[in-house]
């Protein structure tokens, strides 16, 4: 978020991100990345459950993700406590204007 300026988390900004990065990169075979709004929105809608352990798995990743993802190379006790971290932020985020409504 920092990158583009956008100082507070939110899905909205996150899908900007998504496009911002699907317009700049390709797949591992070198094919375009999907860039519209709603092809972003319906992966979203079909991956949410997991995207906790994706963003993990990028996070320790040094490398681009090749073809064939070896997860092995990546130590599971680690792996598994960033995911989790990420998944208790995600879900029990509040941005600026809401923080007062959870109680």
């Amino acid at each position: 978020m920092v990158k583009f300026n956008l100082p507070e988390p939110s899905l909205n900004k996150a899908y900007f991100v998504s496009q911002q990065f699907a317009k700049e990169n390709k797949y591992g075979d070198g094919t375009p990345m999907a860039v519209s709004e709603r092809y972003i929105k319906e992966r979203w809608v079909k991956y949410k459950s997991v995207a906790h352990l994706w963003a993990a798995q990028r996070l320790l990743m040094k490398e681009p993700i090749p073809k064939d993802i070896d997860m092995a190379c990546i130590d599971l006790k680690l792996f598994l406590g960033v995911a989790k971290e990420l998944q208790t932020f995600g879900l029990n985020y509040l941005n600026i204007f809401t923080q007062g409504l959870r109680n």
